[in-house]
């Protein structure tokens, strides 16, 4: 055996004890406890931000074909029921909507008002995305989405968090590398959850039939009434063939359980707006 090749073996089999040890400790070095997906299934739900009403507002950054957006948003959230939104760029308002799980409906304030009375599927098929409410409401809430609570995971501990995958990680990266998906395999699902508190902290969400992926991150824990809620909150829908993210950084004013107005009105000002001549 060559000395180089001595030496690649040995600075490899450094890298894996180092990397080894990492996976199994917290930030703070702490050593993790080993959990089952079980345990860590119900943790989730038990940490499941509780609400009826929710009102946030903060700063988001925009970025979409390109096109770079710093905004001043506003959400109110009734859930499972609507989400209401107004979104401005510096004072000029720009977009009221009003969204819920079967209709959204949007006043657009700049560049000619307009206003959009309909369902997901035009919006999704002119922008090429896969929009739905409960994906919405889980990234204002801080919640995993997507997440099924009755689903079978494999669970490990990775750079000082917990994981929650719908299959073991080395089969994961070798499907993804393939591209191709099956009945079996046609999306793969990752959780990593943060151990101080049992919260949703990353997903990722491989779609193996168009090599898409959605990424949501949360981060910067406040405490809301006694329950932790992400001051800062971030998604990335990547396609071969553009990426959307939007990354939101609330301010510590979060509102819950006390009931809010969603006024939604169209005046004669406005007037429809055609998915058609906006393409």
């Amino acid at each position: 055996m060559t000395n180089f090749r001595k030496y690649t073996i040995l600075l490899c089999a450094i890298a894996s004890l180092y990397s080894c040890s990492g996976r199994k400790k917290t930030i703070d070095g702490e050593k993790l406890k080993n959990h089952s997906p079980k345990y860590l299934t119900d943790s989730l739900s038990k940490t499941e931000f509780d609400y009826t009403w929710l009102r946030t507002k903060g700063n988001a950054v925009v970025n979409f074909q390109g096109d770079k957006n710093t905004l001043k948003v506003n959400f109110r959230i009734r859930k499972d029921s609507a989400i209401w939104t107004s979104i401005s760029k510096s004072t000029i308002p720009l977009l009221n909507a009003l969204i819920s799980a079967d209709s959204l409906k949007f006043l657009k304030k700049i560049d000619g008002k307009q206003y959009y009375l309909g369902g997901y599927d035009e919006i999704n098929d002119l922008f090429n995305l896969d929009f739905n409410y409960l994906l919405l409401q889980d990234v204002l809430s801080g919640t995993a989405i997507m997440f099924d609570y009755e689903g079978k995971y494999k669970s490990k501990i990775e750079n000082g968090m917990y994981l929650l995958s719908s299959d073991k990680s080395k089969k994961i990266e070798k499907l993804l590398k393939k591209g191709k998906g099956n009945r079996k395999h046609s999306l793969f699902y990752r959780c990593w959850i943060e151990p101080s508190n049992f919260k949703c902290a990353k997903v990722e969400i491989n779609f193996l039939s168009d090599s898409s992926e959605l990424e949501v991150n949360y981060s910067d824990w406040i405490d809301v009434d006694g329950q932790s809620f992400p001051e800062k909150s971030s998604i990335y829908f990547t396609t071969p063939y553009d990426t959307l993210s939007l990354e939101i950084n609330y301010s510590n004013k979060v509102k819950i359980n006390e009931p809010q107005k969603m006024s939604f009105k169209i005046n004669d000002n406005y007037s429809p707006f055609e998915l058609d001549e906006n393409k």
